[in-house]
């Protein structure tokens, strides 16, 4: 950091430079990088001040970014997060129960067995006949009769 400071410095011609992390639930997201052309630094309350602007900024700017994803992207993100606690360390049951889920599933898909009915079953055929008649439409025009 002192480096990327001191090049800053000799770029822009600044006499003081300080840089403020970003933090989202106690991981840094970003940063924010003050610049001062006087000699003198900024107070304890000033910079105060500035970790909490960007304690605020941090969430905000997360939530902005993660907004801003095209679709696929947030898709790829929720399933990541959804299936970490299967991939991670601990978890044992969770993990125990997707295993046996998808070993029923692979059961169910690929181990094949004959089905009977045990009760007597026959097949009957009938034949319905119905009489219709209209009231409105062609059959009023002459057109055509039932029958």
């Amino acid at each position: 950091m002192d480096r990327a400071h001191a090049d800053l410095a000799q770029r822009h011609g600044s006499a003081w430079i300080s840089t403020v992390p970003l933090v989202k639930s106690g991981r840094p997201c970003g940063a924010i990088t003050l610049e001062r052309n006087r000699a003198e630094a900024l107070s304890r309350a000033d910079l105060t001040l500035c970790e909490n602007i960007g304690a605020l900024l941090g969430p905000l700017l997360d939530v902005k970014r993660t907004v801003d994803k095209p679709w696929p992207g947030k898709i790829a993100a929720a399933l990541r997060e959804a299936t970490a606690p299967l991939f991670g360390p601990g978890q044992l049951g969770l993990k125990a129960g997707v295993t046996l889920a998808l070993a029923a599933l692979a059961a169910t898909a690929f181990i094949t067995s004959d089905y009977r009915v045990s009760a007597p079953a026959r097949l009957e055929g009938a034949v319905q006949r119905v009489m219709v008649r209209a009231r409105r439409g062609l059959s009023q025009a002459g057109v055509c009769a039932a029958g």
